[in-house]
């Protein structure tokens, strides 16, 4: 099920009309429409509007998948692999820095991106903070390194 179906089944779950959702969240009611038919993709702020509005959890118009071991995640990839159509694609696994691996689909991919880099940047600060100056000086000089190495870069930068 696509985002834009599970927000009007949670605005119906919740015994909302589309004008009553909009008016919550400060939005036209065509915007409303426009997300549950799919015609726009809300943003990740958004999302998470609308989830807090209707009292459900983010991922859940997400479709995200949470694994706490890796056989768990490896039984599940190779589970939806062959499930999969041979001309089928567009499943990501990714491994957060917590260890967490998430399955997204890829006309979800952009919408998760920007809460997978602040995961990360999170977890950069928490280790930095258990460094000594030391360390963080040792490890300043690790990052200068690496920032000189293109295939390490962004290509806008």
């Amino acid at each position: 099920m696509d985002i834009g179906k599970r927000i009007k089944e949670a605005r119906k779950n919740a015994g909302l009309t589309q004008v009553q959702l909009a008016e919550k969240l400060n939005v036209t009611h065509s915007m409303i429409g426009q997300y549950e038919t799919g015609k726009r993709k809300p943003k990740l702020d958004t999302l998470m509007k609308i989830a807090s509005a209707l009292e459900v959890p983010y991922e859940y118009f997400l479709e995200l998948e949470v694994f706490d071991t890796p056989e768990e995640f490896n039984a599940r990839r190779q589970e939806i692999i062959d499930s999969m159509e041979p001309d089928e694609s567009g499943v990501t696994f990714t491994r957060l820095p917590d260890g967490t691996t998430i399955a997204v689909r890829s006309d979800q991919q952009d919408i998760v991106e920007d809460q997978i880099a602040e995961k990360r940047k999170a977890y950069i600060k928490e280790t930095l903070d258990t460094f000594t100056p030391a360390g963080v000086m040792e490890i300043q000089h690790h990052v200068e390194i690496i920032s000189q190495i293109p295939k390490f870069k962004k290509k806008d930068s």
